[in-house]
C-alpha cells in the first residue's frame, strides 16, 4: 500500500539556452582612459563607392582628437528621416574607440568639422565590445508609409 504522504514529481525539461550576442573581450585601458562606442552616420554613395576611404576618414577623426580605435563595423544603409546636408541616405557604421575623458570634447570637434560625417554620437561603453545590430522588423521603403497601391 502507498504512503499517503509521499508524492512523486514529475521531471521539468531544463530551460533551453538563450543565444548571447557576441561579446569580445574588453581591453585592459590605461588609468584615465575609458572605452567609448560612437555611431557614425556618412553619406551612403561615398561608403558604397569607396568604403575603406570612409573608414580611414573616421579613424583619422578618433586618432586626431586622442583616441585609438579598437574596431569598426558597418552596420546598415538607410534612407534618412530628412536631408542631412543635401543628402537623403546614409550608412550606419558603429565603432568602439578608447581615449581620455577630455579627449572626447576633441573627437566631437573633429567629427563635426570632417566632411564625411553627416551626424554622430559618442557614448560611453559600459557594457563590453558587443555589435550585433537591432533587428528590424520593417524594410527601409516601408519605413513611414507603408504599402502604397
Amino acid at each position: 500500500m502507498a504512503d499517503a504522504t509521499t508524492t512523486t514529481k514529475a521531471a521539468t525539461p531544463a530551460a533551453a539556452p538563450v543565444a548571447a550576442a557576441p561579446v569580445m573581450p574588453t581591453p585592459v585601458l590605461p588609468e584615465g582612459t575609458r572605452l567609448y562606442e560612437s555611431m557614425w552616420v556618412v553619406d551612403a554613395a561615398l561608403g558604397r563607392e569607396d568604403y575603406p576611404k570612409t573608414t580611414v576618414a573616421l579613424k583619422e577623426v578618433i586618432e586626431k582628437g586622442g583616441g585609438s580605435v579598437i574596431n569598426m563595423e558597418k552596420w546598415e544603409e538607410r534612407r534618412l528621416m530628412y536631408p542631412i546636408k543635401k543628402k537623403k541616405r546614409g550608412l550606419y557604421i558603429i565603432s568602439h574607440f578608447s581615449a581620455p575623458t577630455e579627449a572626447v570634447t576633441k573627437i566631437d570637434r573633429q567629427a563635426r568639422l570632417a566632411d564625411v560625417v553627416l551626424r554622430h554620437m559618442i557614448l560611453v561603453d559600459e557594457d563590453g565590445l558587443t555589435t550585433v545590430p537591432t533587428i528590424r522588423p520593417m524594410d527601409d521603403e516601408d519605413f513611414g508609409g507603408g504599402d502604397r497601391r
